[in-house]
């Protein structure tokens, strides 16, 4: 049980920062988001809300692809946040991070011109990464 719940939390904080405003946790409103993108990353939530579903209702194979898709995610966010952060990344990725997330909450401190994650996507990593673990151990199960 506490597997599905972490999935679904994962799920729903993922859902809420890429489309409820609420400053100044995320900053939407700047995003560049054509109606492409949108759609795109609702496509991928109900895409995530199968899986789940799946997995917790069908069993192993839903499984296997919510591990994969996780994965995915997560390691989008490293690839996005924390390499960025810790080792550096081009200038041109730097300024539209700078844009996007303006005035976005952060607490972790600067490191020379590098983007710095914030709140909302550092709750994104950690819950994405308990959803990972959890559907693990649940294979076992």
């Amino acid at each position: 049980m506490n597997t599905i719940i972490y999935q679904l939390v994962f799920a729903i904080w993922f859902f809420i920062i890429h489309f409820i405003p609420i400053p100044p946790v995320n900053d939407i409103d700047k995003f560049p988001n054509k109606p492409t993108w949108k759609l795109f990353l609702f496509i991928n939530w109900v895409l995530l809300m199968i899986l789940i579903l799946g997995s917790f209702f069908y069993g192993f194979y839903f499984k296997i692809f919510l591990i994969l898709y996780l994965s995915l995610i997560l390691f989008g966010h490293i690839n996005t946040w924390w390499l960025p952060y810790l080792f550096g990344w081009p200038k041109v990725f730097v300024e539209d991070t700078e844009i996007d997330h303006k005035v976005t909450l952060r607490f972790l401190p600067p490191k020379k011109n590098r983007p710095v994650p914030d709140v909302g996507y550092i709750i994104l990593g950690l819950t994405c990464l308990m959803a990972l673990i959890m559907t693990f151990k649940s294979l076992n199960n």
